[in-house]
């Protein structure tokens, strides 16, 4: 039986500003140019939705 996976969004679980900069603060120490730019990506749409919630 092949199991699914459900899609995985890492802004669902930065739902706040302590959360967010944690987040920022390990990409940065542990990623290269290219995830933290993702990161920024990321946390745009983290900030968006928690302003919607």
């Amino acid at each position: 039986m092949a199991s699914e996976l459900t899609p995985f969004k890492i802004a669902d679980l930065l739902d706040s500003e302590a959360a967010i900069q944690e987040y920022l603060s390990q990409v940065l120490v542990e990623g290269d140019a290219d995830e933290i730019i993702r990161a920024q990506s990321h946390v745009q749409v983290a900030r968006l939705h928690n302003t919607e919630r």
